[in-house]
């Protein structure tokens, strides 16, 4: 039964998945990456299709480790990851369309960090107990002795 319920939320997941990469919006943001990638990979020991497979892998095993461990590292690299995103789709966006691209990537990441970065700001309870009044007991220990 567990291991239905495993298949089943795999699925759902990879479908999930698959209509996203499908969609025209997401490619306003992979589109100019894996270009970025591509101009800028010549002369480097890895080609650029394991830069962009790199790329690609990031981002949703750094995702699910913030998710997961809430790991300061990791939310560093999270927030990381996605400037230089942004920063890609600016670059290799046209002219007239970098400005709205750049949007299209921060709303995208944005949204995906409400889940990665859940938790921050949430201080601890701390309770201070006062200590007991010193000079009350001190009178009544001297009380006695009188």
């Amino acid at each position: 039964m567990i291991q239905q319920a495993g298949q089943g939320l795999i699925t759902g997941v990879s479908w999930a998945l698959e209509r996203v990469a499908d969609w025209n919006l997401t490619e306003v943001i992979t589109k100019p990456v894996h270009d970025y990638i591509t101009a800028h990979a010549a002369g480097l020991p890895a080609g650029a299709e394991a830069i962009w497979s790199v790329w690609t892998l990031t981002g949703p095993i750094l995702w699910l480790i913030c998710w997961l461990t809430k790991s300061w590292g990791a939310r560093l690299a999270w927030v990381l990851y996605g400037a230089g995103t942004v920063a890609m789709v600016y670059s290799a966006s046209p002219a007239a369309g970098q400005l709205l691209a750049a949007g299209v990537a921060v709303l995208y990441w944005a949204a995906l960090s409400v889940f990665a970065l859940r938790g921050i700001g949430r201080r601890p309870a701390v309770h201070v107990h006062s200590a007991p009044d010193v000079t009350g007991v001190e009178e009544q220990r001297n009380s006695r002795w009188r």
